[in-house]
């Protein structure tokens, strides 16, 4: 009965630089107002006026992380290309972030370089014993030499400041997991002085970078098999199993995650997370399980979905708009302002984003018959666009509590 159920509810629906702050708490409904366009770019000041120069565009949970990055930045004597930007922002993320995206966290990404896709996961899965380390070796094996590898971490070491503020994130993460963070040694010295733990604002001694330089052998291995659900859509998951009612809800207590992304004004774009778990035996593994993502033939385009209790599920709503060829990048970024809904379990529910949906959707889930739940937000899905012109663009999503800076391209 229950299948039968499901079933029918699913028929429904198928220096020169500055910040912008990306969140939004206006209603949005879809197709009828999302965020202004210029308001994802890095081509305007505060004046609104169009700016001559182009900016490479970061992408951040938090503003210490960017500017710890700008301040970096700032100390190079060349600018730096694509691959070392991304090498820099990455090992950045470990010194803001030690929670998710250590050296030997999981490491999901999608590159897009010199005209060509890298979509990759390093985990230990498979007893491949990867890692956040081994990935950014890899996207550094791109351009350049193991020895260009090490001396852009001699490089970072030497110039990032020894003092690291304590961000927000961070801060949330230590006092939910205050057990795990007196109970391990590097974090507990630390996080906490004189036994009291230290809380956002605070500065704490940061790890050194000579951790990412021991690397394993196994790269390739990591590289992401998508799976055929039409000939439009390919996931990393078997869509047909959303299609057959049979679901994939986690608990997302013991997770913790991190999520940034980078532009360059060239065309090329990377996206990239980190993440790890608190296990029942109070120890730090890797996430056991990564993002979701979807590719869209139609669009040329990546749909990664984050951060809820079923990734998949989002998708899998979505797959008839992503068989569906879009105009242009406003019409994909309406895929991902649409109005979210999960199924759950123990007990049978749904939760919806009733604020960003419509009258006659709120009717639909009704005719389910299952209780329903009214939520502002549900998980994260961000678009990855390559464009006829072979040049990738972020698209962001409007529920993320996002950062961006907007860094001169010279820089």
């Amino acid at each position: 009965m229950k299948a039968l159920r499901i079933s029918l509810f699913l028929t429904f629906f198928t220096s020169c630089s500055y910040y912008l702050k990306l969140n939004n708490t206006d209603k949005v409904e879809y197709k009828k107002d999302y965020l202004n366009q210029a308001s994802l770019q890095c081509y305007q000041d505060e004046l609104n006026s169009f700016q001559k120069k182009r900016h490479d565009q970061y992408f951040s949970y938090s503003q210490n992380t960017l500017e710890l990055y700008q301040s970096l930045i700032k100390k190079r004597e060349t600018s730096p290309s694509f691959i070392e930007k991304v090498i820099l922002w990455s090992l950045t993320q470990s010194l803001t972030r030690p929670d998710a995206s250590s050296p030997n966290s999981r490491f999901f990404f999608i590159l897009y370089y010199n005209g060509k896709s890298y979509l990759h996961d390093f985990s230990n899965q498979d007893k491949s014993s990867q890692s956040f380390k081994d990935g950014l070796a890899f996207i550094n094996s791109l351009k350049y030499s193991k020895e260009k590898y090490k001396k852009i971490i001699n490089w970072a070491q030497q110039h990032f400041p020894q003092k690291v503020m304590i961000n927000n994130k961070l801060s949330a993460f230590l006092e939910k997991n205050e057990a795990y963070s007196l109970k391990d040694k590097m974090f507990s010295n630390l996080f906490y002085r004189n036994g009291e733990r230290l809380i956002a604002g605070e500065t704490y001694n940061r790890l050194p970078l000579q951790r990412f330089k021991t690397i394993h052998s196994t790269q390739r291995k990591s590289k992401v098999k998508l799976i055929k659900f039409s000939d439009e859509i390919s996931c990393n998951f078997d869509l047909n199993h959303y299609q057959n009612s049979n679901y994939s809800i986690k608990s997302l207590a013991s997770k913790t995650s991190n999520f940034f992304a980078l532009q360059d004004t060239k065309g090329n774009a990377f996206l990239g997370w980190t993440g790890t778990e608190i296990s029942l035996k109070n120890k730090m593994t890797q996430a056991m399980s990564p993002p979701s993502i979807c590719y869209s033939k139609p669009n040329s385009s990546f749909l990664i979905s984050f951060n809820s209790r079923d990734p998949g599920q989002i998708l899998f709503h979505l797959r008839q708009e992503l068989s569906t060829k879009k105009q242009n990048t406003r019409e994909f970024k309406d895929i991902i302002e649409f109005s979210r809904y999960i199924y759950l379990e123990n007990p049978e529910r749904i939760i919806y984003e009733s604020e960003r949906g419509t009258e006659k959707q709120l009717n639909n889930l009704y005719a389910s018959r299952l209780p329903l739940y009214h939520v502002d937000k549900i998980g994260e899905a961000w678009g990855f666009t390559i464009n006829t012109s072979k040049k990738a663009s972020l698209v962001h999503d409007s529920r993320s509590n996002i950062e961006l800076l907007c860094q001169d391209e010279n820089d």
